[in-house]
């Protein structure tokens, strides 16, 4: 089995890359611009249940090991933002999302040109020129990305919210070292009682040689401009919310993303700062990427009866040595990889995710939330959203105590919302083919099935209306 499918990779990964980027309809139809948008997959939004690629089937959470109920929640709630509300306020040129792709992670100008962070940008001192910014352009968003920004919002208060309603009580029973009446003593903690459980000072350790380097790492980088006030506060903003996270992604396999509140607060306090938006955020995201990897990988080791202590120094030894073959292949990939990160690299090696991050540190370290999204800022309105995240999940929680057999007592807020935690970069094709599924070198073959998806007008990312690159819109 194991064979076929790496056999099988090489058809949509290099032989026939039309089967990866399945959007026959936009084969049929390349010059179609509504066609192209509402079912291409490169920035159209991927109106289609069909690829043969498995990467694109499990670019978001795998559909092996999420829960149905929770795949119902994401792809129900991606179709009511992205295929349904999402298309109406494009072509309705709200905030003037028509001249963009419909679908992206990109940062736009007026004259849809990706954001020119040099005309913005002080080189010298790194500093934000209000000047410039004036005379040059706002950020402008693709609709899907200024939806994503929308949910993002609403997911830290909903998450916090919803875990304190709902599963406070176990919460409180478990720090105390109870087991909730609901939940009898199974086999599995009978058994591992016969090991030693981990001391709180290993945590301890690793907490303070953890803190050492990142203080150390700003001494010998102080161009990052990173207070130590900064790393205290990310840490406390990684605490509040990890055991809310955890235990989400524990019943459902999706993980809330709590990028926004990492990139509003550093915003904020620290001003035309991108570089200090950019490590406080990654101070709090993979704190709890990290940390919910190690609950899970603790889960998993108490199932199959690996010794704690045993399983604490397999993550730590592996902890390190991943950081350090990540780095080594990253310098070995952007010192012999040609035209890597750019949107036309041969391989697809486009840096997906890095687009929507570096998008992210411009429009919250550099110019700034409030310029973006306060009053009078192009996208003003989202901010309202952190009063809907908090808000929802209370009316929710009264009217299920109210109406006991109401059908809500089933939905769970913050998984819905986390659809927006992979897109973009992940389209509609990665949602829906997730969903139907049932319970070398630089060579490029040059043929039709490799170029179909190519020569449309998705691939190229086709605009609504037309934008004069002079006068802009």
């Amino acid at each position: 089995m194991a064979v076929a499918a790496g056999i099988w990779a090489f058809f949509p990964g290099y032989i026939f890359t039309g089967l990866s980027y399945f959007s026959f309809f936009c084969w049929i139809f390349p010059k179609n611009v509504i066609v192209n948008q509402l079912f291409g997959v490169v920035s159209g939004l991927g109106m289609n249940i069909i690829t043969l690629d498995w990467t694109q089937i499990t670019m978001g959470p795998s559909p092996l090991v999420t829960p149905f109920w929770a795949q119902l929640h994401t792809f129900g709630a991606f179709i009511l933002i992205y295929w349904i509300v999402g298309p109406i306020l494009y072509y309705s040129n709200v905030w003037k999302s028509a001249h963009l792709p419909i679908f992206g992670g990109m940062a736009y100008d007026r004259f849809a040109r990706p954001y020119n962070v040099t005309r913005v940008l002080d080189l010298e001192t790194l500093k934000f020129d209000s000047t410039a910014y004036e005379e040059y352009s706002p950020v402008y968003l693709p609709i899907s990305f200024a939806m994503t920004y929308m949910l993002a919002f609403a997911i830290p208060p909903a998450t916090l919210v919803h875990a304190v309603l709902v599963y406070w009580p176990k919460i409180c029973s478990l720090a105390q070292r109870k087991v909730p009446q609901d939940e009898p003593d199974d086999i599995h903690a009978k058994l591992m009682r016969r090991y030693s459980g981990i001391r709180w000072w290993w945590y301890g350790t690793v907490f303070i040689v953890s803190f050492a380097l990142s203080i150390g790492a700003v001494k010998i980088q102080p161009q990052l401009q990173l207070p130590l006030g900064a790393i205290v506060l990310a840490i406390l903003l990684a605490v509040i919310w990890v055991i809310p996270i955890c235990y989400i992604t524990a019943i459902s396999g999706q993980t809330p993303a709590v990028n926004i509140i990492a990139q509003i607060i550093p915003g904020a306090l620290w001003r035309e700062r991108p570089l200090v938006n950019m490590v406080f955020k990654v101070y709090v995201v993979q704190g709890l990427s990290i940390a919910n990897v190690f609950v899970r990988a603790t889960k998993l080791g108490h199932y199959v009866k690996i010794p704690p202590r045993y399983c604490f120094m397999v993550q730590a030894i592996g902890v390190i040595m991943t950081a350090l073959v990540q780095l080594g292949i990253k310098f070995l990939l952007f010192a012999g990889v040609q035209d890597i990160c750019q949107p036309n690299q041969s391989a697809r090696l486009v840096c997906a995710h890095n687009q929507v991050f570096y998008s992210a540190s411009i429009i919250w370290g550099l110019i700034g939330p409030r310029r973006q999204f306060g009053k009078g800022g192009v996208y003003y309105g989202e901010i309202y959203a952190l009063i809907a995240g908090a808000m929802l999940p209370l009316l929710i929680w009264w009217w299920c105590r109210f109406r006991p057999d109401s059908p809500l007592r089933r939905f769970n807020l913050p998984v819905a919302l986390a659809v927006c935690t992979y897109t973009p970069p992940a389209t509609g094709i990665n949602y829906s083919s997730s969903f139907a599924l049932p319970k070398g070198g630089n060579v490029v073959l040059k043929w039709w099935g490799n170029t179909v998806w190519q020569n449309t007008l998705d691939a190229n990312g086709v605009t609504f209306l037309p934008t004069d690159p002079n006068v802009g819109f």
